[in-house]
């Protein structure tokens, strides 16, 4: 493994009502994504989507966004200004220009979401930027330059690595702390908060020894395990919640579930190393882990993109394509139930972006990558019946310099 493998790590976080839920192909993925469908044995019945015909959004121009209770999608329009789109598609409204906060390059999609109460979002420009959804205005974080951002479920702190250690923004105070550095907290890779004390870090190390690395610089035929460590955030003390083999992992994913009840550990290849698959649910409380003998047997071959994990249910939806020279499949969408290890593919254009808070919706975008003035990318909003049938509703066809904002509210 190598130091880049750790920039792959950092970049696992999802957007919205996860952890970041985070965004891209990985590994700049530039494998073909052209021609049939793949259909891998011991999969769920394929469920076609239904592109719904809806009417053109009626849009609502204004500096400041009106009040809202339901939650909806936030994204960067043509005009630089933040829209908010209802999840139906039926109402899009203009809020604030952005274009002062998105005039440097350096945008990473890894540090674009909401707060979980859905009314700030930040962004990286590549100084911090904080929206207000409800004030219509935005706000720099002054001498911020960090990655791997993570909102405390209370919505009131704003976590990020920088450098060797763990920043804090306190969103009511204004004031920025640093987490005490412990031997833990050497170049740590944020999976999230496991509630609003306590941050679970990932680490390459020995227990009770320093991290030798996250992870190795080099090909280590017995490289030091991988530990999901619980952080305390006002004493930097640490309590390791389970630790695995590294060997064959390649690059490993934790993701939380919305509720911090459990995690799911995913692993993918790194370049040419040795490689095998898991897919593992892990109890929290006890640390448990319990593998998806199913779902790891379809993972060989393809590689899985942003996973997003449903609120309230065991499930999660991915977007999924095939691995290694001679792949000729599109870019494949898997809803899969975590609690019966099934998996069942349904089409929707673009790559998964994040479930809302509610669980009704999941959203699309066509884009993968944020780059400043990129796209124009469509946003798309797929329900779920049922049996598991797939309905889309576009939300919009100008979709600007980020894929995906996150969801927001403004009661």
């Amino acid at each position: 493994m190598r130091n880049d493998a750790l920039i792959l790590a950092c970049r696992a976080r999802g957007v919205g009502g996860g952890t970041h839920a985070h965004l891209r192909p990985r590994r700049g993925r530039a494998i073909a994504l052209v021609a049939v469908i793949i259909l891998l044995a011991g999969c769920g019945r394929a469920q076609a989507g239904a592109i719904e015909a809806t009417a053109a959004p009626t849009h609502v121009a204004s500096g400041k966004l009106p009040a809202f209770a339901d939650w909806r999608a936030a994204y960067i329009g043509s005009d630089s200004h933040l829209h908010v789109v209802s999840l139906d598609g039926k109402t899009d409204t203009t809020g604030p220009d952005l274009a002062a906060s998105l005039a440097a390059p350096g945008l990473a999609v890894e540090t674009a979401g909401a707060s979980p109460d859905g009314h700030l979002i930040q962004y990286a420009s590549p100084g911090v930027t904080l929206v207000d959804v409800a004030e219509a205005g935005t706000r720099m974080l002054p001498n911020t330059f960090g990655s791997s951002f993570s909102w405390s479920p209370d919505s009131r702190s704003l976590a990020s690595t920088e450098g060797q250690g763990i920043s804090l923004f306190d969103v009511p105070t204004g004031r920025f702390s640093t987490v005490p550095l412990t031997d833990w907290l050497v170049n740590p890779s944020i999976v999230g908060w496991l509630d609003t004390g306590h941050i679970g870090v990932m680490v390459y190390a020995q227990p009770s020894q320093i991290p030798l690395c996250t992870p190795c610089s080099t090909p280590n035929p017995n490289p030091p395990p991988l530990s999901l460590v619980s952080v305390d955030v006002g004493t930097g003390k640490a309590r390791i919640i389970f630790t695995v083999s590294a060997v064959n992992l390649g690059s490993a994913e934790i993701l939380l579930s919305p509720d911090r009840t459990q995690a799911l550990l995913v692993n993918h290849r790194f370049r040419d190393e040795p490689f095998t698959p898991r897919f593992e649910l892990v109890d929290l409380a006890t640390g448990t882990l319990r593998s998806l003998p199913n779902l790891t047997k379809l993972g060989q071959g393809v590689d899985f993109g942003q996973i997003a994990w449903r609120p309230g249910a065991p499930t999660v939806a991915t977007s999924v394509t095939a691995f290694g020279p001679g792949t000729d499949w599109h870019t494949q969408q898997w809803l899969i139930d975590l609690a019966h290890d099934v998996v069942t593919r349904f089409t929707a254009p673009g790559f998964v972006m994040g479930w809302s808070p509610d669980g009704s919706t999941l959203v699309t975008s066509t884009g993968y990558q944020a780059a400043l003035g990129s796209g124009p990318f469509d946003l798309n909003a797929v329900t779920f019946s049922p049996s598991g049938q797939a309905a889309v509703a576009l939300l919009t066809h100008d979709e600007r310099s980020f894929p995906f904002l996150g969801f927001v509210r403004n009661p």
